[in-house]
This record gives C-alpha cells, structure tokens and sequence, in this order.
C-alpha cells in the first residue's frame, strides 16, 4: 500500500480537534488516541501532525497546518445590525402590541450591543426605542372620567403593512438616525422576522427613508422558525414582561407609561448578556446542522462578568466552522461559502 495523501484542511481538523481538549496547552492522556480513532488514521501520523504544530507554535512561525490554529475565530460584533420584534404585552383587560428596536453602538463602530467604559462605566445602553401601536380616539360618550369628545389611546387592532411601513419610516429610522454617534458606520441592517405585515427591503418608500442623512439601512429577514436568532425573543422580551407585570395598569395609558418606564429600567448588562447567548446558540445551530433540536447554552455569564473573565465575542471552534462549511457543500448550499471560508482562513 502506497502512502496516503491528506490536505491541509484534514490535517488542521485533527490538530483542532486536540487543541479543543487541551487543558492549558497539553491535551489530557488518550487524546490523540481519541484523535486517531475518529479521523481513522494510524496514531503515528496523529502523533506526527500534533509534534509539527507544537514546533511550528514555539517557533513562531505560520505555516499553512499552523494558520488555522493561531488565528482563532470569534463572531462578527454585530455592531452595524438592529433587531425589532413586536410583543403584546397585557393589563386587566385587554392587551397592547409595541414594536421594539434595540440597537447600539460604538465609537468608530455599530452594534446591538452595549458599549462600557474600561472601568465598567456605560457609555452607550443600547436601547434605540420602544414604539407602541396606538391611536387617539376621541370618547363617544361622557363618563364620570372624561367628556365626550376628549382624545383617548386606544389600540392599532388590525396590524397591516402600511401600518408597520408607518412605524418603521416615521418612528424608527428617525430614532435610529437620531442617536447614531458621529464617525460610526451608517450602512447598517434591521433584522426582521417574517410575520406577514412587515415590508421587504424593496419596499419603495423604506428604501427612499432609508437612503437619507447619508444613511444606507437595508432590512433583513431571520431564519423562519427560529427565534433565538433575535435578541427580543432571545431573552429581551422576558425581561421587559417582567419589570411591566410589576405595574397595575387599568387602560392603554397606564400600560404603556409602565412597559415604557421598564424598558428604561432594563439595565445595559442584561442587553449585553442577551446578545452573548445570541452567538451561543447560533454555536448550537451549527452543531445540529441547523435544526432547532438544541438547548439554549449557559455559560455562567453573571460569574464571569463579575470576574472580569467574560468575552466580548465568543469564538468558534475551527472545527465546528470547517463542519459545517463541508455540511453546507455537500447540501448543495454553495452561495457565498468560498469568500466565507477565505476570509476565516480555511
């Protein structure tokens, strides 16, 4: 038998796999025998592989085995990206649909996340606005409460396109606009869900509103059926309900001032938590080949913010990209995958 060939891509699989069960820079006993039973090649060659790399990493040098193994992959900041999502949230009687907009940024730099301070201070909350579906509507009749004719809210009962149109050209793109820093990216994206009201990014009117102040906003729809890929369903929403449930509420009114004051309430740590299990479980996605047969991730993130120990991006394991990269080749799903799998080196 002649000797066996494999590409770089095989041999970096098989050192990645050892460096993800590396305790500090050694891999536990039966690693590499572990290594050699999954990718089914002699322990000699693993053994090899592994030695290489190591001298390659004390050396410093970046030769092609070691390339995918010092540049470490982390997800993009998502600091030019805004997610909206509409909630009804309840009282008494009745109930009231808002349409939220998180979004923030940095300096230099867009996100849906919050921006501190090196000492932890809050530079920036991240909270775009919150837009409830109202109207005024003068009473019919006089009560003890109000003459006839006085202007009450009452609630957008039938949400259409036009009315989502309204909200996105007349509310949130001027608060998007309104509090965007000077010297930050202005090509930015709305991530939107696929509920039958909301407009596409070819929608006439949107894309004129969207073009001005030399803004360029484009809107873009999260994969069907999977909430935890928005923030607002991620864990936002749950927070918000529950700071509002606090707040007795008798009319719209009341409802309203208290979702309002809760979403002020909602602190900047709780966002940026939010948008952290956001990457983790696009982690998990990966992993079941992008099924939705997963449990949300936890990672501890309160410990590790008080520790000063957590991660403003969580990374990727090289393997778990090359994975899924080969899933999608071989699903037929080739758009795009070639600039992807050049820009992060694989």
């Amino acid at each position: 038998m002649g000797h066996q060939e494999y590409s770089s891509e095989f041999k970096n699989q098989v050192v990645q796999f050892i460096i993800g069960r590396c305790v500090g820079i050694v891999p536990p006993r039966g690693t590499l025998k572990e290594a050699q039973l999954k990718f089914r090649i002699s322990l000699q060659t693993c053994t090899r592989w592994w030695n290489a790399a190591k001298k390659q990493q004390q050396r410093g040098q970046s030769m092609q085995l070691l390339d995918r193994i010092l540049n470490k992959i982390k997800f993009r900041n998502m600091y030019n990206t805004i997610h909206i999502d509409e909630k009804w949230f309840y009282m008494t009687k009745g109930a009231q649909r808002f349409y939220l907009a998180p979004g923030e940024e940095e300096p230099h730099r867009t996100l849906c996340r919050p921006l501190f301070g090196v000492n932890g201070e809050v530079l920036f909350d991240e909270k775009i606005g919150i837009f409830p579906f109202t109207k005024q509507v003068p009473a019919k009749r006089s009560s003890k409460n109000r003459m006839a004719g006085t202007l009450e809210t009452k609630s957008i009962e039938s949400i259409t396109k036009d009315v989502t149109r309204d909200c996105l050209i007349n509310k949130i793109l001027p608060a998007i606009k309104a509090k965007w820093p000077d010297g930050a990216t202005k090509v930015l994206k709305i991530q939107q869900d696929n509920a039958r009201p909301h407009i596409k990014d070819n929608d006439p009117a949107f894309k004129e509103a969207a073009q001005q102040s030399g803004f360029s906003i484009s809107l873009v729809q999260q994969p069907p059926n999977s909430p935890d890929t928005n923030v607002n369903d991620l864990g936002w929403f749950r927070a918000i309900q529950s700071l509002q449930t606090q707040t007795a509420c008798k009319n719209v009114d009341d409802l309203v001032n208290a979702v309002v004051q809760s979403f002020n309430e909602l602190q900047p740590q709780t966002l940026d938590n939010v948008f952290l299990s956001l990457q983790g479980c696009f982690m998990e996605i990966m992993k079941v080949q992008g099924h939705n047969t997963y449990k949300l991730p936890h990672m501890g993130k309160a410990h590790l913010r008080r520790t000063n120990q957590l991660p403003k991006d969580l990374e990727v394991p090289v393997e778990l990209a090359m994975q899924t990269i080969a899933y999608l080749r071989d699903q037929g799903s080739n758009e795009g995958l070639e600039l992807i799998a050049q820009s992060l080196g694989l």
